[in-house]
């Protein structure tokens, strides 16, 4: 039964990553992002098959606490919070409605970059672009 220090935790720990008090890694298996606190504790959130789970474990790698967002709906929170801090999300939307809002924008033209960066851009991406007649 999750307890209520365990949801304050929680809600701290929401509220730190939203804050950017708490910086969070992404772990190479990926859908997984971490960050580690002092003496050696660490915070795990995690996307699964059945929903997100938050683990922590100390130094010597004992799980001290888990909670799945079936039992915690703030689990699925704090993962889609540490994701968009760790992929700067907001900033992306920022810059982008900035782009938009220029004089000088055009839609559906790439940003300026030099010719060879953008053709990288495009051939990553699966782009094709079409050159004005």
């Amino acid at each position: 039964m999750l307890s209520e220090k365990d949801q304050h935790f929680i809600r701290t720990l929401l509220q730190a990553t939203t804050t950017r008090r708490v910086v969070w890694h992404e772990l190479s298996t990926g859908d997984q992002y971490a960050t580690t606190f002092k003496r050696g504790y660490d915070v795990v959130v995690e996307k699964q098959e059945e929903g997100h789970r938050l683990r922590m474990t100390d130094q010597l790698q004992h799980e001290l606490l888990s909670i799945t967002s079936a039992e915690y709906v703030g689990i699925a929170e704090l993962f889609e919070a540490a994701r968009r801090a760790l992929y700067n999300v907001d900033e992306a939307i920022d810059e982008i409605i900035q782009n938009i809002k220029h004089p000088c924008y055009e839609a559906g033209t790439l940003p300026a970059r030099p010719r060879a960066a953008q053709a990288n851009f495009v051939a990553a991406r699966g782009l094709h672009r079409v050159q004005a007649a």
